[in-house]
């Protein structure tokens, strides 16, 4: 395989401009040799081009000329920037709720920790799912913003947060946090929100309006993930909705309005019994759709691969059928049967919130809220989480470097980055295995004695949804990867 030595892509760069420059004279005969971009070069000499993936050369007659090769951007392999976002229910039912995702917390790091790397380059925010509900609940309720502990209540001693939300990223020295203590002791205290919030839970609002104002947390390269714990579906109306003097047209004020104007399932009504092939409603006036939360939260990371959508709830059935009954405090009074329940908490079929998720394909997972502890569903959405941090997959066309030898020859560098975009950052690219050169890695695959080394090879699973499904495997020897470190991948692609 032909030595990539001189590819040291940094980032997008259109190389048009820079061959463009070259080729015009531009101060490049000012004496013997060339002179590019403010350095100076000797006849026959050659360098990297100002997009670092070309290759310039200073002719005899003192111009310079660039090859005309396309290149890609950096694409990693191993990310470390994770931006998490907490929608947490804080209504009246939610206490033991709130306690179980708090204790549960801890094994969703223990599974970030375990990836290549360590633990990510974290931003935690944490909100509740209060907007208020016009009269309903007055005011806006927290709207979005994000929370240190209950609103309620002052902070307790081990809650201390500098800034709104969690903070904490590898650095030469360590962890560099804006907290006191252990992260999963900040967390357990910043989660406590108490049970003072509205009645009707507005996550996927209150999620877009967090997003949206707070422009510090969300960080260009990073993976975001969201994980919404909440006992009921989601009530994303507008305020008419909640109007306590609407009885005669809406029905008793309470949770089942949101069901009854949210949801559409084959019977409609207030009358006891079931109801079949329920789905968020598609034209209700006063509900949105559910797909302009997934088309905004697409809107913050255009690419899919990089958004994960944890859902911790009362999770509707398969066949998507739910069951109005008379209300345990009221009888005439309309409510819907819970999907799950447990001696502490009652869950009602949450078919808006799984159609958000349902946007996310792969990209998404769901655990019952029910659960005595939901430790094990914060590790399923942890395991999910560190899948997207790993993104082993080529990603685009890549240039077929030798088209006379069969299969599509390829030209990468891969490189591991430490401490990336800090003055401490340090780059140790890793070698192609031998087995590149003999095209023979499927078959014959490099032991640890060749470690660390890189190698190709086609997983149309894995990579299924990309023109090449080509996967890199990076073959380390058993040795671990120092805190701290992204892996990138650069790669050729036709000019």
């Amino acid at each position: 395989m032909a030595s990539l030595a001189r590819v040291v892509l940094i980032g997008w760069t259109s190389f048009a401009a820079a061959l463009a420059l070259a080729s015009c004279g531009d101060d490049r005969a000012l004496g013997a040799g060339c002179d590019y971009f403010g350095a100076h070069h000797d006849i026959g000499s050659s360098w990297p081009s100002q997009d670092r993936c070309n290759t310039c050369t200073c002719d005899a007659d003192g111009m310079v000329s660039c090859t005309l090769r396309g290149c890609v951007g950096e694409q990693f392999l191993v990310r470390r920037d994770l931006d998490l976002l907490f929608v947490i229910d804080d209504s009246a039912t939610m206490a033991d709720a709130q306690a179980s995702l708090r204790t549960g917390f801890s094994r969703l790091v223990d599974v970030l920790a375990a990836g290549e790397g360590g633990l990510p380059d974290l931003h935690i925010g944490i909100i509740s799912s209060d907007l208020g509900a016009g009269a309903a609940c007055a005011g806006d309720g927290d709207d979005g913003r994000f929370l240190v502990g209950d609103p309620d209540a002052p902070p307790a001693d081990h809650c201390w947060i500098e800034g709104d939300f969690l903070s904490d990223v590898a650095s030469p020295t360590g962890r560099v946090t804006n907290y006191s203590g252990s992260l999963s002791a900040v967390f357990d205290c910043a989660a406590a929100l108490g049970t003072g919030g509205c009645t009707f839970a507005r996550p996927l609002e209150a999620m877009k309006r967090a997003l949206d104002g707070n422009a510090d947390f969300l960080r260009d390269e990073a993976a975001l993930a969201i994980v919404i714990a909440t006992d009921q579906d989601d009530c994303s109306a507008n305020p008419d909705l909640f109007d306590p003097g609407a009885t005669e047209t809406l029905g008793p004020l309470g949770p089942f309005r949101c069901f009854e104007y949210g949801v559409t399932c084959d019977e409609g009504g207030r009358s006891p019994g079931p109801r079949h092939d329920c789905q968020p409603a598609s034209d209700s006036l006063y509900f949105g759709r559910v797909q302009q939360y997934v088309d905004f939260v697409m809107s913050k990371k255009p690419d899919p691969s990089l958004i994960v959508v944890g859902e911790i709830v009362g999770i509707p059935p398969d066949d998507n059928h739910a069951t109005v009954v008379a209300d345990g405090g009221d009888p005439s009074r309309p409510a819907l049967a819970p999907t799950c329940e447990s001696p502490t908490v009652q869950a009602t079929p949450a078919f808006r919130l799984r159609a958000f998720a349902d946007g996310f394909p792969a990209r998404h997972l769901a655990a019952t809220i029910c659960a005595a502890d939901v430790s094990e569903g914060l590790i399923d959405i942890g395991e999910r989480i560190a899948d997207t941090l790993r993104t082993p997959c080529l990603i685009g066309e890549l240039a077929d470097t030798d088209p006379d030898t069969a299969g599509l020859q390829v030209e990468c560098v891969i490189t591991d980055v430490q401490f990336r975009n800090t003055p401490q950052q340090t780059e140790t690219q890793i070698p192609a295995c031998a087995c590149m050169d003999a095209g023979a890695c499927t078959t014959h695959p490099p032991t640890d004695a060749e470690a660390p080394c890189w190698y190709l090879a086609r997983d149309p699973e894995r990579c299924a949804a990309q023109q090449t499904q080509l996967k890199v495997t990076i073959v380390r020897g058993g040795a671990g990867v120092s805190s701290g470190t992204t892996t990138r991948a650069q790669c050729v692609v036709p000019p």
